[in-house]
């Protein structure tokens, strides 16, 4: 029996294909691009699919794959919240801090854990990773901004925040020096 499977992938432009270490997948096919019109940050959207003949049938994803398509499944569902979400004066996030989380996602160098998602009733969206080691969240601000607050558990607790930091002018090396207290 011939079963199929059809996973989305959404890839900035930095990345023209999704690059997949899995021999089982075909090669990725362009469906569609989504743009985020505050930030100018432009996604490409690609299918990856596969076909088995085995008894066991499809390829479970890798669990940090899962993983971290949850996580952007997550911060998509906030683009559905509406104005008084959590009580009276509560705000929606905007479409744009929306793109803006999950270009981020994006940009998580590797070794990196897959942060959790929050978003607060300000409709500010946020990512943060805590644990024994360190404590590390990430606000999306207007105009494609972020700042970025890490607390060093593990060595007496120091602090870093860094403020006003650009989306676009982000990469990965920037970003590991950011949350290098997460792998330290």
């Amino acid at each position: 029996m011939l079963s199929t499977a059809t996973v989305i992938v959404l890839v900035g432009l930095a990345q023209a294909a999704p690059q997949t270490q899995l021999s089982e997948w075909s090669s990725p096919d362009a469906v569609g691009r989504i743009a985020s019109p505050r930030s100018r940050t432009e996604m490409n959207i690609f299918a990856l699919t596969q076909q088995s003949t085995h008894q066991q049938g499809i390829t479970e994803l890798p669990p940090n794959e899962t993983k971290i398509g949850s996580l952007r499944s997550e911060i998509n569902g906030y683009s559905f919240l509406a104005d008084g979400w959590d009580g009276e004066g509560s705000k929606a996030p905007t479409a744009e801090s929306v793109a803006d989380a999950i270009q981020f996602t994006m940009l998580l160098p590797a070794g990196i854990p897959v942060p959790r998602s929050m978003i607060s009733s300000s409709g500010e969206i946020g990512l943060y990773w805590n644990s024994a080691k360190a404590y590390v969240d990430i606000a999306f601000e207007d105009d494609a901004l972020l700042s970025i607050y890490a607390r060093d558990k593990a060595n007496g607790d120091s602090e870093n925040f860094f403020d006003g930091l650009k989306l676009n002018s982000l990469d990965r090396d920037s970003l590991t020096q950011y949350l290098s207290v997460l792998v330290a």
